[in-house]
């Protein structure tokens, strides 16, 4: 079995199908949760959440907050993208989950990127480099010589 490790393809693929795991948990935790991390530095607010099968990046300016405060927070119940704002969250495009947008009334830029997005094309190169097979070493000619 140690031998199926050797060379970096197998371990690349080991580690992009680990990677694709924790994303795929990700977003099958949505179903049931809203997990939120948020960072303050200097007079900019800005949130990721993991919500409603996608990661939403969130940015806007602050005024009342320490500079670098961190904030962890989950909620036992999904929630979905109208539910955030106060106002209506406007979209400037949006495409098979894909979208940039802002809300009206808060001044928050936002941007959102679907779960699939990522589990998909990590799953297929950890495929990739997994499955196929290494290639097999030439025999070095000089080597083979036989000097008898």
């Amino acid at each position: 079995m140690g031998e199926f490790f050797n060379g970096w393809r197998r371990k690349i693929g080991v580690v992009s199908l680990e990677m694709a795991c924790a994303f795929m948990s990700a977003w099958i935790r949505t179903y049931f949760a809203t997990d939120h991390i948020g960072i303050s530095p200097t007079g900019t607010d800005i949130q990721i959440r993991s919500m409603d099968c996608r990661i939403v990046f969130e940015m806007w300016s602050t005024t009342n907050r320490s500079p670098w405060e961190i904030q962890f927070k989950t909620s036992s119940r999904p929630r979905k993208m109208t539910d955030l704002f106060l106002g209506e969250v406007l979209f400037h495009w949006e495409w098979m989950g894909f979208a940039k947008g802002e809300c009206s009334t808060m001044f928050v830029r936002l941007w959102t990127v679907p779960y699939w997005s990522i589990v998909i094309p990590l799953t297929l190169l950890s495929a990739y480099l997994l499955l196929i097979k290494p290639p097999i070493p030439k025999p070095n000619p000089v080597a083979c010589v036989n000097y008898g």
